[in-house]
């Protein structure tokens, strides 16, 4: 007992409610579990990265060298959702709502003695760096290089040279929140098994799995426009079983959500009839269906996982688990439309992005389909005039145009099932820092929300012209592009 009073007079009610009222904190609860560090809320004045140094709390921050602008922000000018480069948590790209929830695609993960073997282990951002390497208007384009290590800091898979198990995992990034997405790992130990992709869930102070997942946590669509809608009420998902479901959805209790898009019968995207190789849960009645885990975002303990069942710290979840690849047949076996490779790196595409949230998990999901389309199936570029055209890269959606003339043009042939979606162009050989003038059919685009351009310099030092457009077409479309007076800011 403490701070005793003695009174000689009995206090009436209102004394003892004034007394006990004055006695009370100016802060009802001064220990609170800080957020992970977010940068500036969204949306931005424009689209494009800053750099940054964010910190979480003293005691957590002491633990690390960096200094000014070691981490990168990503704000959208149309959405207030945001991408970020944390070093607290080894630079994983984390996609957040603006309510604070987040989710985060894994790198490579493979398996040894001590558990998990991957960037997650590196838990004091040892290996991992991030480099921006294009922050224009029209696109941004990060790569996040990291090292696959248990959680002892060994190297997996090292070699007598030294080298062993690195991914480099670039991001391009479009205003629409679209993300191309390249992943290369460099291993020699190619025949043994890595998983390219888990989704993680970062979970708010305060909040456990089920506050920030719906009871429908995912929904998956085919290229036919077929949904199944995973429900983990019984504690593991259930829903219609769909064939080659090309698209899903992470469905947070925010105003936007998560998705990811593969090639169909390549990347499975986790149907309910599944469940060995990409579907995770409890096996326990919702709402205590759902994974949870302490051991990731920022705790600095050795461990791989640790499952929790109470809220007091920082926590992760996921709940389908892994985009599937068979990644160990020979090169030559490769399916070429998914894996590029050499004897020390294996490359894979996928396609991620945010997208607001409907009025239903169905009508967001089938909003993916002309995406998950075009994805699967580009419309083949063609009648290239005063230039060369190259085709669809999968890996940074993108079409790439080789300029001869000033003005040149070129077609998209879209249909129902190969349409376009949004496209951007990379423009070689432009050599100029003016603006653009864009038509399409005919029709002259204005700059602006529709029309996003920059500048970039090629590998070879010249300037390239990356043009961005916000626009759906399911017929044949003619693109014409020529210079114009204007600089690009």
């Amino acid at each position: 007992m403490d701070e005793i009073k003695i009174y000689n007079s009995a206090l009436t009610a209102r004394q003892v409610e004034e007394a006990y009222n004055h006695a009370q904190p100016k802060i009802a609860q001064p220990l609170e579990f800080k957020q992970v560090p977010l940068g500036p809320s969204g949306p931005g004045k424009r689209f494009g990265i800053s750099h940054t140094l964010l910190s979480l709390e003293d005691d957590f921050d002491r633990r690390f060298r960096f200094g000014e602008d070691a981490d990168k922000v990503l704000l959208f000018d149309k959405y207030d959702f945001k991408i970020v480069w944390w070093h607290g948590i080894a630079y994983y790209p984390v996609q957040y709502a603006s309510n604070g929830i987040g989710m985060q695609h894994e790198a490579v993960e493979t398996r040894g003695v001590n558990g998990c073997e991957e960037a997650l282990m590196d838990k004091q951002c040892r290996y991992a760096k991030v480099k921006v390497i294009e922050n224009t208007p029209a696109r941004v384009v990060v790569e996040f290089r990291s090292c696959s290590n248990d959680l002892y800091y060994h190297i997996t898979h090292q070699q007598p040279d030294g080298w062993g198990c690195w991914t480099d995992d670039l991001w391009t990034i479009y205003p629409d929140a679209t993300v191309g997405r390249k992943v290369t790992l460099w291993c020699s130990e190619q025949n043994l098994w890595h998983s390219y992709e888990q989704e993680n869930y970062v979970i708010p102070p305060g909040m456990r799995p089920v506050d920030i997942l719906e009871k429908e946590a995912n929904t998956v669509i085919n290229l036919d426009g077929e949904v199944s809608e995973l429900n983990w009420e019984t504690g593991w998902p259930e829903g219609r079983h769909i064939a080659l479901g090309a698209a899903k959805t992470y469905n947070i209790k925010a105003n936007a959500w998560p998705f990811a898009i593969g090639i169909v019968g390549i990347q499975d995207l986790c149907n309910a009839d599944n469940p060995d190789t990409c579907l995770e849960g409890t096996r326990r009645q919702y709402p205590y269906c759902f994974p949870w885990w302490d051991h990731w975002p920022i705790e600095q303990i050795p461990c791989d996982g640790r499952s929790i069942f109470s809220v007091n710290g920082h926590f992760s979840s996921t709940c389908t688990g892994a985009i599937i690849m068979d990644t160990r047949l020979p090169i030559e076996q490769k399916e070429h439309r998914l894996i590029d490779g050499t004897e020390k790196s294996i490359t894979v595409p996928f396609m991620f992005g945010i997208i607001p949230r409907e009025a239903t998990s169905k009508e967001t999901a089938l909003k993916l389909l002309p995406l998950a389309r075009m994805y699967n199936n580009p419309p083949i570029m063609s009648d290239g005039s005063g230039c060369i055209v190259s085709g669809y890269n999968r890996y940074k959606h993108e079409y790439k145009v080789i300029k001869k003339d000033d003005d040149f043009s070129f077609r998209l042939l879209a249909s129902e099932q190969s349409p376009i979606v949004n496209p951007c162009f990379l423009v070689k050989n432009w050599d100029s820092n003016k603006k653009a003038y864009l038509s399409i059919n005919g029709k002259t685009v204005s700059s602006g929300e529709n029309l996003r351009q920059g500048i970039i310099r090629d590998t070879n030092g010249k300037r390239a012209l990356v043009i961005w457009t916000k626009m759906q077409s399911q017929k044949p479309t003619e693109f014409s592009i020529s210079a114009g007076q204007h600089v690009i800011d």
